[in-house]
Order: C-alpha cells, then sequence, then structure tokens
C-alpha cells in the first residue's frame, strides 16, 4: 500500500503463480461475462492459491491507459509529480503518465471491517431520526466550525474533528486517514450457513462470495 517509486526495480508480484507462461494448473483462475448479466464480470480463483484463507480483502482495477500489470500498484512504477492529478486543487495536475486507471475499493471478505482499513469499502449508516434540537443550546453548540466542506478534494482531506464531523462524516484520528465514512454494516454472517445453497437473499449471495441466479430451488450458487 505505500509507494515504492522510484528506484523499485521489482516485477510486483510476490510469486507468480497464473499467467499465459505459468499453466501448470489450467484451473487456477478463471474470467467470464456473466450469462444473466452483460455488464458483469465473474472471477474465480483456487483458494488453495491463497492458502485457504477465510479471511481477506480484495479490490479490482480497471486500466486502459497504462495496461501493465507488471507494475501494479502503480504507485510503485510513478511519483506523484509523474503519474499527475485528476484534482484541478492539487499541485501535480493535471493527469500526466497515469490515465485511463481506476481501482475500487477493498471489499473484506469473512470479517466484519472495523472501518480502519486501508482502502476499505466504506458506506453511510443512516443515523436513527431525532427530534431536531435548538442550534445554540447546552445539547448542541453551534455547529459550524469555520470551514467550507467544498473547500476539500474528498473527507480524506479534512484534518480537525470538527470541520469531519460537520461535514458529515466520522472522525477516526489516526495519522493517515483521520476523517473518514462510517463503516459498512454486512448484509449478514456468511458463517452462520450450512453452505450457499441455504442462502436466500441476492445480497448475502454476492456478498458471501456467490452467484445469485434467483432460481427456486438453488437461488445462489457457487
Amino acid at each position: 500500500m505505500q509507494s515504492d517509486a522510484p528506484d523499485y526495480t521489482g516485477d510486483s508480484y510476490e510469486l507468480l503463480v497464473f499467467s499465459p507462461d505459468h499453466l501448470e494448473d489450467p484451473d487456477a483462475a478463471w474470467k467470464r461475462v456473466s450469462p444473466q448479466n452483460p455488464g458483469v464480470m465473474q472471477l474465480a480463483i483456487k483458494k488453495s492459491l491463497m492458502e485457504n484463507q477465510v479471511t481477506f480483502m480484495w479490490n479490482g482495477w480497471a486500466d486502459d491507459g497504462v495496461i501493465d500489470p507488471a507494475r501494479l500498484d502503480y504507485n510503485d512504477a510513478f511519483t506523484f509529480a509523474e503519474a499527475g492529478s485528476p484534482y484541478s486543487g492539487v499541485a501535480d495536475y493535471p493527469v500526466k503518465s497515469l490515465f485511463l486507471v481506476d481501482n475500487t475499493c477493498r471489499l473484506a471478505y469473512g470479517f466484519t471491517p472495523t472501518g480502519l482499513e486501508i482502502g476499505g469499502c466504506l458506506v453511510f449508516t443512516p443515523n436513527p431520526t431525532t427530534p431536531p434540537v435548538p442550534t445554540g443550546s447546552p445539547a448542541q453548540p453551534d455547529p459550524d466550525p469555520g470551514c467550507n466542506c467544498r473547500d476539500y478534494i474528498n473527507y480524506t482531506f479534512i484534518d480537525t474533528e470538527e470541520c469531519c464531523v460537520f461535514c458529515g462524516y466520522i472522525w477516526y484520528g489516526t495519522d493517515e486517514f483521520p476523517c473518514g465514512l462510517p463503516p459498512i454494516e454486512p448484509p449478514c454472517d456468511c458463517d452462520s450457513f450450512p453452505n450457499y445453497t441455504f442462502m436466500d437473499t441476492e445480497e448475502c449471495c454476492t456478498y458471501c462470495g456467490h452467484t445469485w441466479t434467483g432460481d427456486v430451488e438453488f437461488p445462489c450458487e457457487n
């Protein structure tokens, strides 16, 4: 997760186990476009490649620029100045050597994230509606900390607790990302089911890494 640029000389792989030149196990990894939804890409990777780990985090990349997996993560290959930035308010603007690339957040599998995992997937959790308390009262002092939320590129740049809370985020106080989003609430506990055939909701089925078909007898497939 940390940059090794500009002097990194590795190939970005701790251990190369599957590639066009490493096909000892042709079933090690597969990909396909979902037959139910052409907008969905499905991936299958043998658990044994990860030593049958039951908890891990994963994310996906989309790349139509550099297109060089041997240089991932690209922060090992490019400095900020070389890569450039899409944010007009920063010194490295505009985009330069690194372009047409994006990645998803990191999804937790097999455990409930704390919300402090670097790059983790976070979503807002609505708070119960409570009657408003008059501003300036002892229960709710003036909430304006003197900052404009629009002045920040995003919440990760907010560096005071008062402004973080005022802009609708959660203050964690960590050195790298002190201001963040509330932790995600998983739709179900994957380990509470004997196996995937007992999962009867699409949210739980897909969250636990399976495929939702909606079939009457076996709506969730492995």
